[in-house]
């Protein structure tokens, strides 16, 4: 049996994938959220994944009741700000507990402003880390520029506590000075990914600043007499146990606005959909066997890109447009190049696309017909058969990408070009007048079009259409001047 959809292997280990759902990625500003499941073993892998899967279902109705709120209120933002902290207290037992995870040969971080944890630009292999090493000062200063820097021989577990560093070194100094500038910041993402919008001139804001700047100075102690306790997670007492219980809790499942009731199809699993719509498409349009594999891989790509299984009625258009430009940075034929061979999902194919800057990428055309239209018929069966969604496939294309490279650009045929062109047996003497003899030589001189247009074409500069147009009548003479008499009036 395979694994499931979100459980992905990285190294010796499984980590669980999830994919945001449309309405809350503005507020978490990424696409996925991962999770390392802390197991080399299958089977413990897919049961830890079952929990993570219920976590994360539950994070999404938090979000949803979150969001939900209009009016902030004080005791509104101190829920909020609370959950702030709780959710950093809880990363940083979190960190305490990891396990001695992989070290990484070097890592690329960009530099963010005080109080925000660094980004982790691109991760180094000993090659290319040996590689930067080995470049002069002056060369590595300008590969990095002005807002970056380099770690080497850094593991997972280093890269969370420096973030973390980042975020609250000089609260309890911020704090003392009433000092806003981290708070808020924090203050503006917390509103921001709640969905509401409050003045940052109000007192209601300059309130919530000072929530925030005493929530820093608390993360900090508690931060702080964990480190002198030594505290390990699930073995010892919490000395930050008496802040975590005053904070105030999460919603219970009861407060939440229970979700509209979807019909049948709506419901089913994007996998089922495909099998119930694919074989009635395929009757319809009567396909070929390698039509319907195109179908059954749009399916499946689709699933991979997503993380998990949706049910049908869970895709947005919204969802249909990053999928087409993830497209656009896919590599072309993954599973048979060595570089990606050894990839198991999309998003790591991907990935390895984007940082070898790769160019033979799907091209936009098969996107549309390969990948998209298989989606966007699925989506239309189903309406017809009373689903009751519309299509968020529809509108949905990749463009062919316009071309600067001089190289690309169209350009006159060499005069070498031209002579190995004519001297082929079709101008100058073939074996036969059909198919492979007509590129051996021989006694046969060809005398139609084949011969004919390329040296119209060549004398004239009449583009290909308009050579294959003309008649014998449409050759003229006026003056003493034979010419060619372009139109579109004859039949054919």
């Amino acid at each position: 049996m395979s694994l499931v959809t979100n459980v992905v292997r990285r190294g010796a280990s499984f980590y669980f994938r999830a994919r945001v759902p449309g309405r809350f990625r503005p507020v978490l500003e990424r696409l996925e959220v991962w999770r390392s499941l802390r197991t080399p073993d299958r089977s413990t892998a897919r049961r830890r994944a079952a929990s993570a899967a219920q976590l994360t279902e539950r994070l999404w109705q938090v979000l949803d009741w979150l969001m939900s709120s209009s009016l902030p209120d004080p005791t509104t933002v101190k829920a909020l700000i609370d959950q702030w902290l709780r959710a950093e207290l809880e990363e940083d037992a979190y960190i305490r507990a990891m396990p001695l995870s992989m070290i990484h040969a070097g890592v690329f971080l960009k530099r963010r402003p005080e109080g925000y944890e660094d980004l982790i630009v691109r991760y180094l292999d000993e090659e290319e880390a040996q590689a930067f090493d080995a470049k002069e000062v002056p060369a590595r200063a300008k590969q990095l520029g002005a807002d970056q820097y380099y770690r080497s021989q850094v593991t997972d577990q280093d890269l969370r506590q420096a973030a973390q560093s980042k975020v609250f070194v000089g609260a309890d100094r911020r704090h003392r000075e009433e000092n806003p500038a981290v708070a808020a910041r924090h203050v503006e993402d917390v509103f921001r990914r709640a969905g509401l919008s409050v003045d940052p001139f109000s007192d209601l804001f300059e309130q919530s600043t000072g929530t925030m700047l005493r929530a820093h100075r608390d993360a900090l102690e508690a931060i702080t007499a964990r480190d002198a306790a030594g505290w390990r997670p699930r073995l010892d007492a919490d000395p930050a146990e008496a802040l975590v219980t005053s904070l105030t809790p999460p919603p219970t499942t009861a407060t939440l606005t229970p979700p509209k009731a979807k019909t049948r199809r709506a419901a089913l699993k994007f996998s089922k959909a495909a099998r119930e719509a694919i074989p009635e498409i395929s009757r319809k349009e009567n396909f070929k066997p390698k039509r319907v594999k195109d179908y059954e891989k749009a399916v499946s790509t689709f699933i991979d890109w997503r993380g998990h299984d949706p049910e049908l009625g869970d895709v947005s258009q919204e969802d249909a447009g990053e999928y087409n430009a993830a497209l656009g940075r896919y590599p072309a034929r993954a599973s048979g190049r060595r570089q990606y061979r050894d990839l198991a999902t999309f998003a790591e194919r991907r990935a390895r696309s984007v940082e070898l800057n790769d160019d033979e990428v799907l091209a936009a055309e098969t996107i549309n017909t390969k990948y998209l239209a298989p989606l966007r018929q699925i989506y239309h069966w189903h309406r017809q058969a009373g689903s009751g969604l519309d299509n968020p496939f529809t509108g949905i294309a990749s463009r062919k990408p316009r071309r600067n490279d001089p190289e690309d650009e169209r350009r006159d045929f060499s005069l070498t070009e031209l002579k190995r062109l004519f001297a082929l047996p079709m101008f100058v003497g073939a074996k036969g007048p059909k198919y492979m003899p007509l590129y051996k030589p021989g006694p046969v001189r060809i005398s139609d079009y084949r011969f004919w247009l390329p040296l119209i074409c060549l004398f004239s500069g009449l583009r290909l259409n308009e050579a294959c147009g003309l008649a014998v009548a449409d050759i003229k003479s006026e003056g003493g001047i034979l010419y060619f008499h372009v139109r579109d009036e004859m039949e054919g």
